[in-house]
């Protein structure tokens, strides 16, 4: 069990060729990955669709996955999968980087996401550090998914939203209004929500606090800097504060955080 992330692996593998048909409601998530080949995929009473790799998709618990080859149909594919559970699940749902009603993610970089899926497949083998880093590795490969498709959502935005999305950015520290930027932009404040959640799949207060703790993470690689500084830096005055917020976000005080990097690097 990863206690760092509170996330705990169940079973994992790399198949070369695949010819297996799952038909389960699954109580935990699994990350599976058609590195190539061919497969059906439905989800409940969805209307079966054939997958070309390179693919990912997640299952999760509640819905009917039906996957794979069935008896009587020919070839196979190319699969990797790691199975998983714990609070870092529900994480994955509430911000944002996982969205149930559309689990299925064609890969762009399959080279860049095939390495990530070998060394997280080979560490869980052979920890050396425990899970703690597993969980790491899972997680951004789950983040590549994420910005992945963020990207193509992001190039459809309407582009009054894209050049804010782009400023915040930039500047999230900044004391960002949200109602004086619908204003702004002459939009109403449901219309605003609405186009950004549209193109970010989140709401702009989670999308900027979003940016704030990815900023506290890379200034918690600067040794010199303070709790203090670095909450100051990403646009806290109260260090409490910032503290509760950088724990929600990443199921961990930056403190230890700081030591986690100091471990593994």
């Amino acid at each position: 069990m990863a206690i760092f992330f509170e996330i705990k692996f169940l079973h994992w593998d790399s198949l070369q060729e695949c010819k297996t048909w799952v038909s389960k409601h699954f109580d935990y998530y699994v990350l599976d990955f058609a590195e190539s080949g061919t497969l059906t995929f439905c989800m409940d009473n969805s209307p079966p669709v054939t997958l070309d790799g390179p693919v990912a998709w997640l299952t999760f618990p509640g819905p009917l996955f039906q996957f794979g080859k069935k008896s009587n149909d020919d070839g196979s594919w190319k699969h990797r999968y790691v199975a998983f559970y714990g609070q870092f699940c529900d994480e994955l749902v509430k911000r944002g980087i996982f969205n149930p009603d559309s689990p299925v993610i064609p890969i762009n970089n399959p080279v860049r996401f095939k390495i990530a899926f070998d060394e997280l497949i080979s560490y869980l083998n052979n920890p050396v550090w425990g899970m703690d880093r597993a969980a790491n590795m899972l997680e951004g490969m789950l983040l590549q998914l994420h910005e992945q498709k963020q990207q193509s959502q992001f190039e459809q935005m309407d582009n009054r939203i894209k050049k804010l999305v782009e400023k915040i950015r930039q500047f999230p520290a900044g004391n960002w209004d949200f109602i004086y930027e619908a204003k702004r932009l002459s939009l109403s404040c449901s219309h605003f929500r609405k186009l950004f959640h549209d193109g970010m799949n989140q709401s702009p207060t989670f999308f900027l606090i979003s940016e704030r703790m990815q900023l506290a993470a890379r200034l918690l690689k600067e040794p010199l800097l303070t709790l203090t500084e670095i909450a100051e830096r990403c646009g806290y005055d109260d260090i409490y504060y910032f503290n509760k917020s950088f724990k929600k976000y990443h199921s961990v005080s930056p403190g230890r955080y700081r030591k986690q990097l100091l471990i593994f690097n």
